[in-house]
């Protein structure tokens, strides 16, 4: 009898140490979740679109995109913004100020 009461005893204290560790293991903060989140931004004009935005708004991700110039890499509100082609008379826009990233699409 006083093995089952040392072994239910053992298997209470595991549980109570193991069960509230791995159920806070899988719960993201809200904070982490809002900021891995996208948004989109729409379209600029007819030749830059699907502006996307990821730790940043979309008024700033769309300012970022209307200063590009059609160079290969261009700095703009605090962004680094590289150029990569992707079809004929196409690219991708990808710009990065610390953790915040902003893409988007031109084309003729």
């Amino acid at each position: 009898m006083n093995r089952i009461k040392a072994t239910c005893s053992v298997l209470a204290v595991a549980a109570v140490l193991v069960i509230p560790a791995t159920a806070s293991s899988h719960v993201q903060p809200q904070s982490f979740a809002q900021a891995t989140a996208a948004s989109s931004c729409g379209d600029l004009n007819q030749n830059t679109g699907n502006i996307q935005a990821h730790g940043v708004g979309c008024n700033t991700a769309r300012k970022v995109a209307k200063a590009w110039d059609g160079e290969v890499s261009y700095r703009a509100y605090g962004f680094r913004c590289r150029y990569r082609d992707i079809g004929y008379e196409s690219g991708k826009i990808s710009c990065r100020n610390g953790s915040a990233t902003v893409a988007f699409y031109t084309g003729s």
